[in-house]
């Protein structure tokens, strides 16, 4: 389009030359030609720059409209995050109370068949799973490398550690289902709605091995334990990330 016009221009110089002035010397001339390559090299990087302010365009609605539905998925994430922190927080809690009372110097056998058969929650929470679909895309598109430095590390960063923590929580959870399965295997204990008052598991418990009882009840207990301080941790390191990150979307999402 700029080149047309300056080639207007051009047209109109050489007909006003033609028709209202006399032959110019060959100095004129080529004065006249240097002037009209200017003009087209202006036109080009004129219409070079235009065509680069679209092009930039385009990419920022397109990042635009990506940061948006990562953002999305990230609010959403940290809502999560936080109720199963807050339900985390209070497992922990009633765990720890239980630990201190099987670990506890007066307790007793009977003490612990008590807390094993009717008030230790065995079953283990699901643990949550991330909104990484947006995150995942973003990262393995052409778009990353036009995000700016600091959001692409944001985005690395998280990625990460959602990945490695969802890989030591199922590692977690395997060694603990594993611990658990040996325990159900000796003693009568409810995960899922199981009987506890059953004529056989009444008999089962009066004829434990106390030893055996009491030193695989307490590692389980312990684990168990561990287990919720571990989730907890994970749970607030992945929400300070997340809402990292959203504050860095913020920043470059452009209106």
């Amino acid at each position: 389009m700029m080149i047309k016009f300056f080639r207007h221009i051009r047209k109109s110089l050489l007909m006003e030359n033609k028709t209202s002035k006399p032959a110019l010397p060959a100095g004129r001339y080529f004065k006249y030609a240097i002037g009209e390559i200017v003009l087209v090299v202006i036109g080009i990087l004129i219409a070079l720059q235009i065509n680069n302010w679209n092009e930039n365009r385009k990419n920022q609605i397109q990042i635009n409209k990506a940061l948006k539905a990562l953002r999305y998925d990230l609010v959403k994430d940290s809502t999560l995050i936080s109720k199963h922190f807050d339900f985390s927080e209070n497992e922990d809690n009633n765990i720890k109370k239980i630990l201190y009372r099987v670990q506890h110097k007066s307790s007793t056998v009977d003490t612990l068949v008590k807390i094993a058969r009717y008030q230790f929650k065995y079953s283990w929470v699901t643990p949550l799973k991330y909104s990484n679909s947006t995150l995942a895309t973003i990262q393995s598109s052409e778009l990353f490398g036009n995000l700016s430095d600091s959001l692409r590390l944001g985005i690395t960063d998280l990625q990460n550690t959602q990945v490695y923590y969802m890989n030591v929580l199922e590692k977690n959870n395997i060694s603990y289902l594993s611990k658990l399965n040996n325990f159900k295997e000796n003693f009568a204990i409810s995960i899922e709605g199981d009987s506890l008052n059953s004529l056989a598991a009444a008999l089962s418990w009066n004829n434990i091995n106390t030893k055996d009882f009491v030193v695989k009840f307490d590692d389980l207990v312990e684990w168990r334990y561990q287990l919720w301080l571990q989730y907890s941790y994970m749970l607030s390191r992945s929400k300070l990330r997340t809402d990292n990150l959203i504050r860095l979307v913020d920043k470059n999402i452009s209106e």
